[in-house]
C-alpha cells in the first residue's frame, strides 16, 4: 500500500489540490484509492462540502463514518489521455469536516486507511514541520515551490535528505529570476517547471475547461507531470 503526500509552501495551492485529484482519479481505475483533504485552504477537494470529515472525528464519530465513496467523471483534453475520455472511476474521500485535526492525529488516520487502500493526502502549505511524522511514513511526496522565493529554498533543504520517491514542481511567477532559475537546473527527470498561468485557479472547479484555456505547452507539461507521478507509483508498487 502507498502513501503519497501533496505539499507546497504558499504557492498555487489550487494547482496542488487539482493535481492530487487528477492523480487519485487515474489511479482509482486500477486500484483502490482514498484521497484525504487535510488542506485548510479555500479550495475543497472535489468540492465536497457540508459533510462530516477529519475535523469531526471523536469517540462517537469514527473514521468509517466519514469515508465517502464518490464517482468522478473527468475528460482529459488530449487524445493520449491517461484518464481516458468518459471513464467514470470510483474512489473514496475523507473530507475536511467542520473542525481541525492536528498533525499527529492525521498521521494516525492515514496509517489506518493505508492498511486497506493507497492514500493520497493533501496537506496545508504552512507549518510543514508539523507533518514530519507523516512525511517520514510517506512513500512518495509531491512538492510545489516557486524557485524565485524563499519557499523554494526551504523545500530544497527538505528534499535534500529525502530518501524516497518524489516529484518537484517549480512554478515561476516572476520573469526576472534567472539566477534562481539556474540554481534549480537539476539533472533529474522528476523535477518539472511551469510558468505561472492564471487558469491554474480554475483546475479544481473545471479541470477540462482550465486545461483547454491554458497554453498548450503548459497543459501538456501538467499531463506529463501527472503521468510521471502515476507511473512511479505503478512501477514501484503496482
Amino acid at each position: 500500500m502507498v502513501i503519497a503526500v501533496f505539499a507546497s509552501l504558499n504557492v498555487n495551492d489550487a494547482l496542488k489540490s487539482a493535481l492530487c485529484c487528477l492523480v487519485a482519479v487515474a489511479l482509482s481505475r486500477t486500484k483502490p484509492v482514498c484521497i484525504v483533504d487535510a488542506d485548510g485552504g479555500v479550495s475543497k477537494i472535489f468540492r465536497v462540502e457540508g459533510e462530516a470529515g477529519l475535523g469531526d472525528l471523536n469517540d462517537e464519530l469514527r473514521l468509517r463514518d466519514v469515508v465517502l465513496e464518490i464517482e468522478v467523471e473527468e475528460i482529459w483534453p488530449t487524445d493520449k489521455s491517461f484518464l481516458g475520455g468518459g471513464v467514470k472511476p470510483r474512489l473514496w474521500i475523507v473530507p475536511r469536516g467542520s473542525g481541525k485535526i492536528d498533525a499527529k492525529k492525521l498521521a494516525e488516520v492515514i496509517m489506518l486507511l493505508n492498511s486497506f487502500v493507497d492514500v493520497l493526502v493533501d496537506i496545508p502549505s504552512s507549518k510543514l514541520h508539523e507533518y514530519n511524522n507523516l512525511l517520514r511514513r510517506a512513500d512518495f511526496a509531491f512538492w510545489l515551490a516557486d524557485p524565485c522565493s524563499n519557499g523554494a529554498n526551504s523545500i530544497f533543504s527538505l528534499i535534500s535528505g529525502w530518501k524516497k520517491e518524489y516529484v518537484l514542481l517549480l512554478i515561476r511567477e516572476l520573469s526576472s529570476c534567472e539566477k534562481e532559475k539556474q540554481h534549480w537546473q537539476l539533472n533529474s527527470n522528476n523535477v518539472f517547471e511551469l510558468e505561472f498561468d492564471s487558469t491554474f485557479k480554475l483546475l479544481l472547479k473545471s479541470p477540462e475547461k482550465a486545461l483547454r484555456k491554458m497554453k498548450r505547452v503548459t497543459a501538456k507539461r501538467i499531463e506529463e507531470l501527472a503521468e510521471y507521478f502515476i507511473s512511479s507509483i505503478g512501477v514501484n508498487y503496482g
